[in-house]
């Protein structure tokens, strides 16, 4: 099973989301992001399996997060 994961600019950022995706039944995890990963250099982000892809597209696109998509 790949796994997906959701970059974040910050652990703010990635605690707000994972709220959001627990209280829809989402399991995440808080992971901090290598900084060649981001065009912001250094960053959180959500780890999640890509099962909830779409799911999760649209549920931080409603929460107006914005993230930047990984496949791993």
């Amino acid at each position: 099973m790949s796994r997906c994961i959701a970059g974040l600019g910050s652990v703010t950022q990635a605690m707000k989301a994972q709220t959001v995706l627990t209280h829809e039944e989402v399991p995440s995890k808080i992971i901090k992001l290598d900084s060649s990963m981001s065009k912001r250099g250094c960053a959180y982000g959500l780890e999640y399996s890509c099962l909830y892809r779409k799911k999760v597209n649209v549920i931080l696109d409603s929460a107006e997060l914005k993230f930047e998509e990984f496949v791993l």
